[in-house]
């Protein structure tokens, strides 16, 4: 399947159901830019990637706890 990258930022969530079933080929300006595709659950290089951008890296309470202490220091108070 082929879309304009308008289509795709305008229904993603449509494009992103496609892609289990299809390739879906995002143009810009006339040219191919994009290719949104189904994952193979049982390939490994996908939690590899996962893992490289960071996934799990950081536990959503230790992240806020960091910020509000982030925060207190820089304001001295966050209220």
């Amino acid at each position: 399947m082929n879309i304009t990258a308008t289509q795709f930022k305008t229904k993603f969530g449509v494009y992103l159901e496609k892609a289990r079933e299809e390739d879906v080929i995002v143009y810009k300006n006339g040219k191919p830019y994009a290719k949104l595709s189904k994952i193979d659950e049982s390939d490994t290089t996908s939690q590899s990637l996962m893992s490289f951008y960071g996934a799990g890296k950081y536990p959503v309470n230790d992240y806020k706890e960091e910020l509000h202490s982030g925060l207190k220091e820089k304001y001295e108070s966050i209220d």
